[in-house]
């Protein structure tokens, strides 16, 4: 973001801010906003960017929301969808650092979200979540509830029940437009996401690949958080399930001995392990390219070793090395891959 765009966005803070009155709450709400994404060496200049615009005389004949408007059709074209939904976040718990989202406030936020192309119902679900502070305030579909205690998670909201304790419950809010999550932590125990400590109450952003941590319990990932809002998104459920695998190389000596795993889809998992330790030998068994001496690989029940003809189609497999010429395009490799591999189409 250029610091012209910047400095646009902060009177945007300011002037919705004054709808209210400008207090010490907004005033160190904004300072931590500042905090969380800019160097610490250049906080105080915005910071009083922010305390001048807060202050300063409006033009002629102008309201605040005349000024609103037109800093934030400004801001419009400047911006990606996903910058749009995290500054309309920011912006509602700046003017709700007082624990109250006057009918001014809500307004003016509707005006900002409508000038912006955001979805009214997204609108509703991000000023909903900042504003929540019970767990009964975060029913519905697009929040997932982490806590060990089932009977409190509300009806329509998704749960995770992490591996260990967790004091509280998290929430976590998933928008269909964007990749990051929006999360709240409400507890007493020491909560971190990606090694920043996560503040009871406050909303963070969980960014793609992101690991939430705890004392308590087992490190909960982005991609377990996806899952859970994914399920109801397929259509056909896929069980992977390898069973006692053992298997020995031709010039003798045991590549692998009673490995044993169970998947279901919408799961990503990694195998990691020293050179020779049979990572790829594990591959290649439960890909199908090699046969295992004991033990099978079912796919919904089928043996892929045996009946491989009925499960064609469900596995994809991309080679460690891949075949590429280093003379070509990227597009040219592709196209030529394509050519090679579809050329009935």
């Amino acid at each position: 973001m250029s610091e012209q765009l910047l400095k646009a966005v902060i009177r945007l803070f300011a002037l919705l801010a004054r709808l209210d009155g400008v207090g010490e709450q907004e005033r160190a709400a904004m300072y931590d906003l500042l905090q969380s994404k800019l160097n610490k060496e250049v906080v105080p200049k915005f910071m009083a960017l922010f305390e001048h615009a807060a202050v300063s005389r409006l033009s002629k004949g102008r309201s605040l929301l005349d000024e609103i408007t037109t800093i934030t059709r400004e801001i419009n074209g400047q911006i990606t969808r996903q910058q749009k939904i995290v500054l309309l976040s920011d912006l509602t718990q700046l003017v709700f650092a007082d624990k109250v989202l006057s009918e001014k406030e809500r307004n003016a936020l509707y005006l900002i979200g409508q000038e912006l192309n955001v979805d009214t119902e997204e609108l509703h679900a991000i000023r909903n979540f900042v504003t929540g502070r019970k767990i009964e305030d975060f029913n519905s579909s697009k929040i997932l509830i982490i806590t060990n205690r089932a009977g409190i998670v509300p009806e329509k909201c998704r749960h995770l029940t992490p591996d260990g304790y967790i004091d509280g419950f998290v929430a976590v809010l998933h928008l269909k437009s964007i990749m990051p999550f929006f999360l709240k932590y409400f507890g007493a125990s020491s909560m971190f996401l990606n090694q920043t400590p996560v503040d009871s109450g406050k909303t963070v952003i969980v960014p793609t690949g992101s690991a939430l941590r705890g004392n308590g319990f087992s490190a909960i990932y982005y991609s377990d958080m996806l899952g859970h809002f994914r399920h109801d998104l397929i259509e056909s459920h896929i069980t992977f399930r390898a069973e006692n695998l053992y298997y020995e190389f031709k010039k003798g000596g045991v590549g692998l001995r009673g490995v044993s795993l169970t998947e279901q889809n919408g799961s990503l998992v990694g195998i990691m392990g020293a050179s020779g330790a049979g990572k790829s030998t594990l591959i290649d068994i439960l890909n199908g390219n090699k046969r295992p001496a004991r033990g099978r690989v079912l796919i919904n029940g089928i043996d892929i070793h045996k009946d491989g003809s009925k499960i064609k189609g469900v596995i994809g497999y991309v080679p460690q090395d891949d075949l590429l010429m280093e003379d070509l395009t990227v597009f040219e490799n592709l196209y030529y891959a394509a050519k090679l591999c579809f050329s009935n189409y």
